[in-house]
This record gives structure tokens, C-alpha cells and sequence, in this order.
């Protein structure tokens, strides 16, 4: 049964990106991205049509499903697109190795040269990264930003919309081209759903590109 039921306060329904689910609660923000969640369990309509209990590898919440969708419906495809992720993560770390090394090797560059372009990491490979939803957000933010260093913004533009995951928009918005690409009311849309530690170096890049 719901915890506090039948007193539970309102919670504004959660919004479902390609990544994961966005939930807000009494000005607290939350990103749970697919790959963390192992379970999702809708209560009985009796109770409560709307709600769904989430386990993510580190927690249990409850979250409310947006109007009108069916919330039994909403936990199955959830859970798929969780399968999904945690299937890619696996094929992609025996692939590419360690996620953080892969991304370091991306998103390298200096001042003397453009790395980007000396990247041992191909052009192709970074578009099947950014372009497949069930990537880690981690890794689809580093291809972004490398697609549009090599100037691939008509790869990239066309993909970015309310329904990317808030780190991917925020790598873009970083990108060469990026502000054409991310405008400010999709940026203030997002950016409440990244880390504390990630609002911050955006916020520190950001100064720093003005």
C-alpha cells in the first residue's frame, strides 16, 4: 500500500524522457535515468490509478503517472526500456571498456588542436552512441558535444528536443553551435534535473564560453 495512504500529498506527475524519468516534488527535483531502475509496481486502481512504487539500485519512491496514461502500461514499458539500457551498458563496457575512460577519450582536447578531431573514436561510432536512447546519458552527451565539435550540428539539432535526457541537452548547449541548437527556456526546463556537481560545472563552463 502506498506509504501514508490514504493521506499522501499530491505529487505532480513524473515526466518519461528517452533517459529516464524526471520527478519533482515539493521544489525537489529528481532524475532517475532507465538504466538504475530494477523495478516498477503500479497499485491497484482501487487505491491509487496513478501511482507507481520505483526501486532503483540505491532507492524506493513513489512517483505519479501522467494524466491519463495507464499506469500498469507505463510500469511495462518503464521496465523494458530499463531492460534496454541495462542490456546496452553491458554490450557497450565488454566493447568500449569503462564508461568514464570512454568518455575521457571523447571528450579530450587542448589548446594547441582541435582533439576532437585526432579522436581515436570515429565519427560513425558517435553518431550510433547519441543516436541510441537506451546509451547511457553519460555517454550520449560526450558524443553530442564531439559530433558538434566536428561540425555535425544537422546530426545532432534534429534529436534534440523536451524529451532528451537534461544531461544531453546540457552537453549541447555547451557545444560549438550549442545556444542555436538549446534555447534558454529548454536549458531552464533541464537543468533542475542534473546533479548538484554537473549544475555546477555547467554553470562554471557556461561563464567561461560568454
Amino acid at each position: 500500500m502506498p506509504i501514508g495512504w490514504p493521506f499522501r500529498k499530491w505529487v505532480p506527475p513524473v515526466l518519461v524522457d528517452e533517459g529516464g524519468i524526471r520527478h519533482s516534488v515539493e521544489g525537489i527535483h529528481r532524475y532517475l535515468p532507465f538504466v538504475t531502475i530494477a523495478n516498477v509496481t503500479p497499485y491497484p486502481r482501487a487505491l491509487a490509478r496513478d501511482l507507481l512504487g520505483v526501486t532503483t539500485d540505491a532507492e524506493y519512491i513513489e512517483v505519479t503517472a501522467p494524466m491519463g496514461a495507464d499506469g500498469k502500461q507505463l510500469a511495462l514499458d518503464i521496465l523494458e526500456r530499463s531492460r534496454r539500457a541495462r542490456a546496452t551498458q553491458a554490450a557497450a563496457r565488454a566493447r568500449r571498456g569503462q564508461l568514464a575512460s570512454w568518455v575521457a577519450t571523447v571528450a579530450a582536447k587542448s589548446t594547441q588542436h582541435d582533439a576532437y578531431r585526432a579522436c581515436s573514436v570515429d565519427a560513425d561510432e558517435l553518431e550510433r552512441v547519441f543516436a541510441n536512447p537506451a546509451e547511457e546519458n553519460e555517454a550520449r552527451a560526450a558524443a553530442a558535444h564531439a559530433l558538434l565539435a566536428r561540425d555535425r550540428a544537422a546530426v545532432v539539432a534534429p534529436r534534440i528536443t523536451r524529451l532528451s535526457p537534461p544531461l544531453v541537452v546540457a552537453a549541447v548547449r555547451l557545444a560549438k553551435d550549442g545556444a542555436s541548437i538549446v534555447t534558454d527556456a529548454l536549458l531552464d526546463e533541464v537543468l533542475p534535473f542534473l546533479e548538484l556537481r554537473d549544475r555546477v560545472v555547467f554553470r562554471q563552463r557556461l561563464r567561461r564560453a560568454a
